[in-house]
């Protein structure tokens, strides 16, 4: 990172330990998820029904097992 690399992060990879990579995770991309205080509830999202619009075209309706990140730590500057 020092290098000036880029850094992109998806689902699990956010989440660290507070002993290995959180402090990392905070300075390099500004929040982390937090074991005992993040939570990740799953949903079952049903679209039966898609809004008209440009980018919905060919979009057909669509079900899907979704998962979201909340109370997740931000780095304080």
């Amino acid at each position: 990172m020092k290098k000036g690399v880029g850094l992109a992060c998806i689902h699990y990879a956010v989440e660290p330990t507070i002993d290995k990579g959180q402090t990392e995770l905070l300075d390099w991309i500004g929040g982390c998820f937090e074991i005992n205080r993040s939570v990740n509830p799953v949903w079952e999202a049903d679209f039966k029904i898609l809004p008209k619009h440009p980018i919905t075209r060919g979009v057909k309706p669509f079900e899907i097992k979704d998962e979201w990140y909340f109370n997740i730590r931000f780095a304080m500057k």
